[in-house]
């Protein structure tokens, strides 16, 4: 298991055996922002580069659409997200 940390120390998620991380840096292109903690039994990774990514997408053309139509709405989200992020908070 592991856990994905921010910048300022809060955990935002977790994941066990056979899962991803690191994704949306490298579909989006992007600095990582957040960090990867291993879990109590440690963590085992496979790097898989954009070189790779792209040869297997370019081999399923749904694959490649489905990650183009992910990566635009991750994107949006993103933007959505940092914009909210960095309204004033309403005091009561």
């Amino acid at each position: 298991s592991a856990e994905i940390i921010s910048a300022d120390g809060i955990r935002l998620n977790s994941f066990g055996p056979n899962e991803l991380f690191g994704e949306a840096s490298l579909v989006l292109k992007t600095d990582r922002t957040v960090s990867v903690r291993a879990g109590p039994s440690g963590l085992t990774a496979k790097v898989i580069g954009s070189t790779s990514l792209k040869r297997r997408l370019q081999k399923d053309l749904f694959l490649s659409a489905l990650v183009r139509k992910l990566e635009t709405r991750l994107i949006e989200a993103n933007k959505i997200i940092d914009s909210l992020s960095k309204k004033p908070k309403k005091t009561k």
